[in-house]
């Protein structure tokens, strides 16, 4: 496929900080949105797409898109004129190794810059950003695995949120169905139950320390008080209170357990070595 000439129409980066909404609208130039962190929303063509850290849209002129904030985001925004026909998926791509955000940089740095030939360097650097990117439009098991990966991060980062997975398939371009079986294939146990697992753990981790049990409820995503005891109840054994008691007793036991005589010298408080 031909990589066509790029002219930069403006570059910016900043903060959408929640809450914050962009409704429906659209520009007669093309426009890419790198998103560097936070979590939300970009809704292209209609198709609603769950954007994570180090994630990208890239807008044709003429197209209806908005966008919500679900968290702070970082993101950097190009908008650019393309004087050929040209097409790519409406997809959410993912920049795993980093290679996007370092040509999107470079373009900024040029935009700000504004020397000799700028655009010329800045059109070198998109048509690279664009070959990586019509890469990623090329499914493979091994282009799945590294999709699977992100989303285990998003998963790991954001579990106590209220995380919709069918959107969150459709953002990787995989159906739902497609993307719960590979998952529980790889990793052997369903997206849902490992999302669980993952809330659960900062559960335990908050109930490690003093703050209340509902406040600890509310932070990791549960409806009530009563909704975090039935359900860590049924994934352990035990209710949020019995296992905060339990650590606390055998926290309490390991802290007077005496220190035996012959403690090697790495554990003496006045080895100076």
């Amino acid at each position: 496929m031909h990589i066509p000439y790029v002219t930069a129409k403006y570059c910016d980066r900043g903060y959408n900080k929640i809450p914050y909404y962009s409704p429906n609208h659209i520009h007669t130039y093309w426009e890419l949105v790198y998103y560097e962190e936070g979590v939300g929303t970009s809704t292209v063509d209609g198709i609603a797409f769950d954007y994570m850290p180090h994630t990208y849209v890239i807008i044709p002129p003429n197209v209806v898109h908005s966008e919500r904030a679900g968290t702070t985001s970082r993101l950097y925004v190009y908008g650019f004129e393309i004087d050929e026909d040209f097409s790519l998926p409406n997809m959410l791509f993912f920049d795993k190794d980093g290679a996007i955000l370092s040509e999107i940089e470079a373009i900024m740095d040029e935009y700000a810059d504004e020397r000799p030939f700028m655009q010329q360097k800045m059109s070198n650097h998109f048509q690279n950003l664009l070959i990586d990117t019509m890469r990623m439009c090329v499914k493979s098991v091994s282009h799945i695995d590294e999709k699977l990966e992100m989303l285990i991060n998003y998963i790991d980062n954001y579990a106590t949120k209220n995380i919709d997975f069918k959107n969150l398939a459709n953002s990787m371009s995989y159906s739902y169905d497609y993307l719960r079986h590979y998952f529980k294939q790889k990793k052997g146990v369903s997206l849902k139950q490992y999302a669980l697992n993952k809330r659960l753990e900062a559960v335990k981790k908050m109930l490690r320390t003093e703050m209340p049990i509902g406040e600890i409820a509310s932070v990791c995503g549960f409806y009530s008080t009563a909704h975090l005891s039935n359900t860590f109840c049924a994934q352990t054994g035990s209710t949020p209170s019995e296992y905060r008691k339990r650590f606390s007793e055998n926290f309490k036991t390991c802290a007077t357990i005496p220190l035996p005589d012959d403690m090697p010298a790495c554990f003496n408080s006045d080895d100076d070595g």
